[in-house]
């Protein structure tokens, strides 16, 4: 799978990133960047992503101007909408342009999961709910794929 992370914030652009990588099981070199809609119609001509994830708000070209082109260019491109104020007209908007769904930044895992999984039609090289086991498991501090029962239990009891 490749992706396309289109937002003008660096930092959002990190921890979408992030959730790719750890929850959805993206490597760095799946994840392409760029920070206004004008690269990204470029970059999506080029590498024709699996997945965009594309601010609403932008210098130079909005998020739903965006959505046109891509589809303009690629009528099933997949795209989900990333905004941090939550105005419900400029959402609509987007998904009445012919955008997926959309997120609210920052991103809530679950809600991320669900979002990605949706638009690539649960798809994904990794299963989500062993995702979430792990990062369960790496929060409590337990290795990873043990149970905390089992833990719990001296050896050859």
């Amino acid at each position: 799978m490749t992706y396309l992370i289109v937002d003008d914030s660096s930092v959002m652009r990190m921890v979408i990133k992030e959730l790719l990588a750890n929850h959805c099981g993206a490597k760095q070199s799946d994840m392409h960047e760029a920070s206004c809609g004008i690269e990204a119609i470029r970059k999506y001509k080029l590498l024709q992503p699996d997945l965009v994830l594309l601010d609403i708000f932008m210098p130079c070209m909005g998020g739903k101007e965006v959505v046109i082109e891509l589809l303009k260019f690629d009528a099933g491109a997949k795209i989900i909408m990333c905004t941090s104020a939550a105005e419900k007209k400029d959402v609509l908007d987007c998904i009445q342009a012919g955008a997926l769904d959309y997120i609210t930044k920052p991103p809530v895992r679950k809600r991320f999961l669900a979002a990605v999984l949706k638009a690539l039609g649960n798809v994904l090289s990794v299963d989500p709910k062993e995702a979430a086991e792990k990062e369960a498991s790496k929060q409590a501090g337990m290795p990873v794929g043990e149970k905390p029962e089992t833990l719990a239990k001296p050896p050859g009891v």
